[in-house]
């Protein structure tokens, strides 16, 4: 959506989204494709969570995960 601003709202359901993740050497590729279809490219581990990155993400936006 144009103008979004909040790193913490879901992208809309036709939006295409590609989300860069990581400490600068391993990166992490999410990929929204619309209608609530996601691809992890890749996953690096949150330094902080010690929980991969994409999934802490998705989480954070109330995706369901399983």
């Amino acid at each position: 959506m144009p103008g979004r601003t909040d790193a913490h709202a879901p992208p809309a359901v036709d939006e295409l989204e590609v989300s860069v993740f990581g400490p600068g050497v391993g990166e992490c590729v999410l990929v929204h494709f619309g209608e609530g279809e996601w691809m992890v490219v890749d996953s690096c581990l949150d330094r902080a969570t010690s929980r991969p990155a994409a999934l802490d993400y998705l989480t954070e936006l109330g995706v369901d995960v399983a």
